[in-house]
């Protein structure tokens, strides 16, 4: 069985014993025309080229020696027409006992392969004329993340040329560093492939530059990682459509205010904050009184600027961290988050209602409009954003009635 094996076997096979080629299979024999007989029983440096003989004997004798010299390295050995066999030697076995100086190992014609290495470089030659004219941006880092090559198309899409991107880290240039980890994670859990893995980079401008990037980790001929290859495309057109997209979608036209959906969020928010901190926080909603009167008399573009105008000055009073929504027509939502007691949500809403009362220019004319308000403390009038929004449009509705004459209720 052993011995149909080895007769068949596509690569040579060889022991060498002080230095006499003690076996050798067909396919080794063969290789530089040979038959095994021929070169049993002769010495192995017969069968080397001129020129490799000292590399093989210093290999040879080193290991016998119990060096360690590389077990895979190159030889040309000398076929028996007197031309050369570019090879490839694997040592896999010393043998030390009763035959001291036993080599066993394997040898494969790699003379096809620098051929087809001539072949390779010259495509590589053609890729990179197809790179260096490549809309998107191609790049190849080692194992560090250090860029080794790239496309000149980096320069038009983030600012720097080649020669400046060449040796840094690939991480450098993402806005985020953290968004570099999300294409090493998808290469990791993907037997080596990310695909389109969006991330945001870092233009030499400063500005903030979207790219969709597929990837594939480069391998040695052991199987270890070297580096990484892949194309990025820039997308920001579609990014920044998608962005304004979700903005619509979340906030008013009109006012750029965040609108209802936003607000119901925002609300839940608030309460979960609430409740891990035990504080409060307070809704007042408020609409515009005679607003209709406006659009009728000035007509809906005043109307639509009167609207602008309540959105910014209720932003100015409120903080930073607050927020002021449009539900609807005239109507208007703060949340106060976090706010202490009632009658500092009050002092809020008078300033509130000071600030709308201010002149507005509709047209050639100043127009005035008074805001009727409501509000909820959470949690004592409302244990949810439907809760809180229904008490404070009931005082709303108090206080529109009511405002005149009587005290501002709460």
């Amino acid at each position: 069985m052993h011995k149909l094996l080895v007769e068949n076997m596509q690569d040579g096979l060889f022991a060498i014993r002080d230095g006499i080629v003690h076996f050798v299979n067909e396919a080794g024999a063969g290789m530089i025309g040979y038959r095994p007989a021929q070169m049993q029983g002769r010495p192995f440096l017969e069968f080397i080229a001129p020129d490799d003989r000292e590399l093989a004997l210093s290999r040879y004798q080193s290991r016998l020696s119990g060096q360690n010299p590389p077990r895979r390295y190159e030889i040309r050995m000398l076929h028996r027409d007197g031309s050369e066999v570019v090879t490839l030697i694997s040592v896999g076995l010393v043998e030390r006992g009763p035959h001291q100086g036993t080599v066993i190992g394997t040898i494969k014609n790699i003379t096809e392969y620098w051929q087809l290495v001539a072949e390779v470089r010259r495509s590589e030659r053609e890729l990179n004329a197809i790179i260096d004219n490549l809309p998107d941006v191609f790049y190849r880092t080692d194992a560090q993340g250090t860029i080794e090559m790239i496309s000149p198309s980096c320069e038009a899409h983030i600012g720097y040329t080649r020669e400046e991107m060449l040796g840094r880290k690939m991480g450098e240039f993402y806005a985020n560093p953290g968004d570099r980890e999300l294409i090493i994670r998808q290469l990791q859990e993907n037997n080596g492939v990310a695909r389109q893995v969006e991330a945001a980079l870092r233009h030499k401008s400063g500005e903030t530059v979207w790219a969709s990037t597929s990837a594939y980790m480069r391998y040695d001929d052991t199987g270890q990682v070297i580096g990484v290859e892949g194309i990025s495309r820039n997308i920001n057109v579609r990014k920044e459509m998608e962005m304004l997209l979700a903005s619509q979608a979340l906030h008013d036209e009109l006012t750029g205010l965040p609108n209802r959906r936003l607000l119901i969020d925002r609300m839940g928010q608030a309460v979960e904050r609430a409740l891990r901190n035990r504080s409060r926080f307070a809704v007042i909603l408020f609409d515009l009184d005679e607003f209709k009167s406006i659009n009728d008399t000035f007509g809906h573009e005043s109307g639509d600027r009167l609207l602008q105008t309540v959105a910014k000055r209720a932003s100015e009073v409120v903080r930073g961290a607050d927020t002021v929504a449009r539900l609807a027509g005239d109507e208007f939502v703060i949340v106060l988050d976090p706010v202490a007691s009632l009658a500092d949500a009050r002092i809020i809403a008078e300033k509130l209602s000071e600030q709308i009362a201010m002149p507005v220019p509709c047209g050639p004319h100043q127009c005035r409009v008074m805001a009727s308000y409501g509000i909820a403390l959470y949690p004592e009038n409302g244990g949810d954003s439907s809760e809180l929004l229904s008490y404070a449009d009931r005082r709303m509705y108090q206080h529109k009635r009511s405002r005149q004459n009587a005290p501002i209720p709460s």
